[in-house]
């Protein structure tokens, strides 16, 4: 395992550079399964490399969370950013992922996940390893144990607590975010989040397990110091489950959200996996 610490600047990108992308590329949406897919599907490339990267967000997200990715990667090859539907169920995510990037045309993929989307990628990449050539995992986990203790209650008790409750609680963490753009952004995803679609991400990892560690080759993991919602513990317990992986870790500064905090250095260290994963 290689290890590595990334300190950097805050990006300079505004609200303004997310609606020109908005603009520019269409979101799709497919039905799986009497599930609602929506998804981004881009690239830039009269040649594109004969793998496609596919992003899965984190627990707030949508399709289009990892754009400062996507744009600077579909360049050159195709890119795909699922928004995961109200689905309460592991198993039930990941085949309708699989049965979307089917009816897409896609066999071979460079999976990133982050945080909820990071269990899921890993989760994905154990049913269906053939599929997965490179595994990215940011700021996430591998058990569950930690969180099903903290949250079941809260869970049980979702029918009765007002959404407007719970999206509270979800935006305070946002007041430590130094950059405007990424603060407001994650804001506006917050308010836009409906408490159906919350409620089943959070129950289709707090109560599954993984059934063991995916037997894929070239794994990353990024992570952040004093991550606010990954516990150091189950940061050691992710990099221990993948002895074999790269491992970079943002400074504190970058939060759960490297990839729009460090945009710059996340991409680069994404271009180096995939240039890693073509030569051989």
């Amino acid at each position: 395992m290689r290890s590595f610490m990334v300190i950097g600047m805050n990006n300079d990108w505004s609200i303004a550079d997310l609606e020109a992308f908005r603009r520019k590329n269409k979101l799709y949406s497919k039905t799986i399964g009497g599930n609602e897919w929506h998804y981004h599907d881009l690239t830039d490339s009269e040649d594109p490399l004969p793998f496609t990267f596919v992003f899965i967000h984190g627990t707030i997200g949508n399709a289009e969370i990892f754009w400062l990715q996507m744009r600077e990667l579909s360049k050159r090859m195709r890119v795909i950013g699922v928004e995961v539907p109200a689905i309460a169920s592991a198993d039930g995510i990941t085949s309708g992922l699989k049965q979307l990037l089917d009816s897409l045309g896609v066999s071979k993929i460079v999976l990133l996940g982050t945080s909820f989307g990071g269990f899921m990628s890993q989760y994905f990449a154990t049913k269906y390893p053939e599929t997965v050539k490179g595994l990215v995992l940011g700021n996430t986990f591998f058990s569950t144990t930690l969180y099903r203790r903290k949250y079941r209650r809260i869970l049980r008790l979702s029918r009765v607590i007002p959404a407007s409750v719970i999206k509270r609680v979800m935006k305070r963490p946002l007041t430590a975010i130094e950059h405007d753009a990424t603060r407001k952004y994650l804001a506006e995803l917050i308010a836009g989040l409906s408490k159906e679609t919350l409620m089943a991400r959070l129950k289709s990892f707090i109560f599954e397990d993984i059934p063991e560690p995916p037997k894929i080759e070239h794994v990353l993991l990024i992570n952040t110091e004093n991550d606010p919602l990954v516990p150091k513990e189950l940061q050691t317990e992710i990099t221990e489950t993948y002895p074999h992986a790269q491992v970079f870790t943002f400074d504190s500064k970058s939060g759960h959200f490297p990839y729009l905090i460090r945009s710059g250095k996340y991409t680069s260290i994404l271009l180096e996996l995939v240039e890693k994963s073509m030569s051989e």
